[in-house]
C-alpha cells in the first residue's frame, strides 16, 4: 500500500476509462494540460496536441440528451484534449508532437501532467481491479511478510463504503517466500512496552464501595431485556459485577499493520511477576470437541489460539469516516412474479458529461 493512501480508495479503483464514457473527466484533464503548456511558455504546442489527441464523441451518446447537456460536450469538443487518451500514451508518442526544440520542454511538462493526474485518479495496480460483476461485490487479499510467515487476509463481500478489520478473514498462512512483497514495504518489528496499568473506566459506571455517589444519568440496574437479548444481558452484567476488575494497558501501533502480542507480564504491588496468557489460548485448551464457542475482536479463520498464540490485531488504514454525494447511476432490480422474471431497471444513467440523467 502507498503511503497515506486509504484502503477503500486501493480496493474500489477503476481503471482509467475512454473518453467516450467519461467526456467530462478526460475533458478536464486535456485542459489541465493545456494550462501546463501555457504555463511553460508553449502555448505554440496547442495546435499539434489538439491535432493529434482530438476530443471525440460518438454522435450516439448525445441522443436523448437535454439542449444544454449537448451545447456544453459542444464546447468540451471544441476547447480541450483526449486527457486519457494521453495519460496511456508513451514518451515516444509525445514527442513527435513537438519540433525537436520544443521536445524536451514538452515531455517534461508531459510528466509533470501525467504525475498529477495519477494522484488525482487512483488506480487499481498490477493486479487489477476487485468488482466482481456476478456478485456486485468487492473481492480482494492483501499480504503481509515475517521472517518466519506471510499472513493473507481476503475480503468478501464488500459492497463499498469503508472497510475495518471484521471486513477480513485469515484466508492463509504460508511461508513468506510466497509472497511476493516489495523490498521496504513491509517489515517486521517487536517492541516492548513497560506501562502502568489503569483501572477501567466508562461514563456512569458503578462505584466500587459503598457510600459513594454515582452517576445518575445512567442506571444499568434499569436494563430492560427479553430471553435473546444476550448482549445487552453482557453488557449489564460486565458494568454491574466484573467492572472494576479490568486494568488497561495501553499500546500504540502504526497504522497498516497486523500485531500480536507474544507476552504479558504483570508486576504486583508484592513485587510477585504473573505471566498473563491469552483469553483465545486458554479457551482453546479448554474446549471441548466442538471448538470455542466465544471469540471476540478475532479475524475469523486465524488459528493462532490453537498453535498456542495470541490471535492477530489487524489495523487496516481505512477512512474513519465518508461523505457520500448523489449517485450518478440507479439500477433497481424487480421481481414479477406474473412473468416469473426478474428486471433489471436503469433508472439513472451517466451520461458522457458527467451527469446523471433520469431515462424516464
Amino acid at each position: 500500500m502507498p503511503a497515506g493512501q486509504p484502503l477503500e480508495s486501493r480496493v474500489e479503483a477503476e481503471a482509467v476509462p475512454s473518453a467516450r464514457t467519461r467526456l467530462a473527466l478526460s475533458a478536464a484533464a486535456g485542459l489541465d494540460l493545456l494550462r501546463r503548456l501555457d504555463e511553460a511558455g508553449l502555448h505554440e504546442l496547442r495546435s499539434a496536441f489538439r491535432e493529434r489527441a482530438r476530443l471525440q464523441v460518438d454522435p450516439a451518446d448525445l441522443e436523448m440528451l437535454p439542449e444544454a447537456d449537448r451545447a456544453r460536450i459542444r464546447l468540451l469538443l471544441r476547447g480541450s484534449l483526449d486527457g486519457f487518451r494521453l495519460l496511456q500514451a508513451t514518451e515516444q508518442a509525445i514527442a513527435e508532437f513537438a519540433p525537436e526544440v520544443l521536445r524536451e520542454g514538452a515531455l517534461a511538462v508531459w510528466r509533470q501532467w501525467r504525475e498529477a493526474q495519477r494522484r488525482r485518479f487512483d488506480q487499481p495496480g498490477p493486479s487489477g481491479e476487485t468488482w466482481v460483476d456476478s456478485r456486485l461485490e468487492h473481492r480482494c487479499s492483501i499480504a503481509t511478510a515475517a521472517p518466519d510467515e506471510a499472513v493473507v487476509l481476503r475480503v468478501d463481500q464488500y459492497a463499498g463504503g469503508r472497510l475495518d478489520w471484521y471486513s477480513f478473514n485469515v484466508d492463509a498462512v504460508v511461508p513468506p517466500h510466497k509472497v511476493d512483497v516489495p523490498t521496504g514495504v513491509a517489515r517486521m518489528f517487536r517492541r516492548e512496552v513497560e506501562t502502568l496499568a489503569v483501572p477501567l473506566a466508562y461514563a456512569g459506571m458503578p462505584a466500587s464501595r459503598y457510600w459513594h455517589f454515582e452517576e445518575g444519568a445512567v442506571y444499568f440496574g434499569g436494563i430492560e431485556a427479553g430471553p435473546a437479548d444476550l448482549g445487552r444481558l453482557l453488557v449489564a452484567e460486565f458494568a454491574t459485577i466484573y467492572s472494576d476488575d479490568w486494568f488497561l494497558a495501553p499500546v500504540r501501533f502504526p497504522i497498516g499493520c497486523l500485531a500480536r502480542v507474544e507476552r504479558v507480564s504483570v508486576r504486583n504491588t508484592f513485587g510477585e511477576r504473573h505471566t498473563v496468557r491469552s483469553c483465545a489460548e486458554w479457551d482453546e485448551e479448554q474446549a471441548a470437541a466442538g471448538g470455542r464457542a466465544f471469540a471476540f475482536f478475532e479475524l475469523s479463520g486465524d488459528a493462532s489460539a490453537a498453535s498456542g498464540k495470541a490471535p492477530w490485531l489487524a489495523l487496516v488504514p481505512s477512512l474513519s469516516s465518508t461523505l457520500h454525494g448523489a449517485p450518478l447511476e440507479t439500477v433497481s432490480f424487480v421481481r414479477d412474479e406474473a412473468a416469473n422474471l426478474a428486471w433489471a431497471i436503469e433508472e439513472h444513467i451517466e451520461t458522457a458529461g458527467g451527469r446523471s440523467l433520469s431515462r424516464r
